[in-house]
């Protein structure tokens, strides 16, 4: 126990290390598009004029007796600003109708509906890597029109004009928000043309690539380290690995602490807490 806890304790360290990285290089990609994208222009209208608004499906009802088909589903801890992240995706077993009222196509802009404030609305381009695929309630699958490039507008919601707009109309509590279809409806888009929208997709891919890639990278390698954590807990516990000669000759620890502070470390704040909740009231 010894030995796992100081191995858990140096993998925290470096996780906690690598979150506070991602967190700095989402600010500077943030700035980065903001500048971009408050150069578009163009006439602001309701994404509810220029898109639709696919609601998800609700997890814990009762399908008894009926024919039921196994799917994968996203859940907002799947929906990160700018990327998706399908390293554990869920199933659910649904009737084939509620299955094809909630599958994704490639191009929707998935925005979440609750979770940190500063997450809220957090929106990225499904590109349909994995195929049929559903989502869950809590996120919004929003299909762009023909005059809406939705990689353009996964970087609108980046703009600080759509965070401000979500703090102040989000639902609040101590520390979650949440909105709903009805204020994401309203939600003011600048719309410039066509032509202009694709050429900000392309500046801010060259200007944003060298970050994101760090990100990407600073993610992945927080997922081999859990991976690490959970092999080296299997091997000590069931005598694959023999650690009791190193283990003796490490200082004593607070195995409470140690353990404990891997629970806030892996988790995305407001993301599974939100997952069995009912759907926020249109208003």
């Amino acid at each position: 126990m010894k030995y796992l806890a100081h191995a858990n304790a140096r993998i925290d360290r470096t996780i906690a290390a690598k979150r506070r990285l991602i967190a700095l290089l989402e600010e500077h990609r943030g700035v980065t598009v903001a500048a971009l994208v408050a150069a578009a222009g163009g006439e602001r209208l309701r994404l509810k004029n220029i898109a639709s608004i696919q609601m998800g499906l609700t997890l814990g009802k009762d399908y008894h007796g009926q024919e039921l088909i196994e799917r994968p589903y996203l859940r907002v801890a799947n929906v990160q600003m700018g990327h998706v992240d399908t390293a554990d995706v869920a199933t659910i077993l649904v009737p084939p109708a509620e299955a094809s009222r909630c599958t994704l196509r490639v191009g929707d802009v998935l925005m979440t509906e609750g979770g940190d404030i500063d997450k809220l609305g957090r929106g990225t381009v499904w590109d349909a890597r994995i195929d049929p695929c559903l989502h869950q309630n809590h996120i919004f699958a929003v299909r762009c029109r023909d005059s809406l490039v939705p990689e353009y507008l996964a970087l609108w919601l980046q703009s600080p004009a759509v965070r401000d707009y979500f703090y102040l109309t989000a639902k609040k509590t101590t520390n979650l928000a949440s909105t709903n279809s009805t204020t994401l409806g309203e939600l003011p888009v600048a719309l410039p043309p066509l032509g202009v929208q694709r050429s900000l997709v392309r500046q801010v891919g060259d200007a944003c690539y060298p970050i994101s890639d760090a990100i990407y990278k600073a993610t992945r390698e927080i997922a081999l380290l859990q991976e690490f954590r959970t092999r080296l807990i299997a091997d000590v516990v069931t005598g694959q690995v023999d650690v009791r000669g190193v283990a003796a000759s490490l200082p004593d620890i607070d195995v409470t602490t140690a353990w404990g502070a891997s629970d806030d470390l892996e988790s995305d704040p407001g993301s599974d807490d939100l997952d069995d909740s009912p759907d926020a009231p249109d208003e």
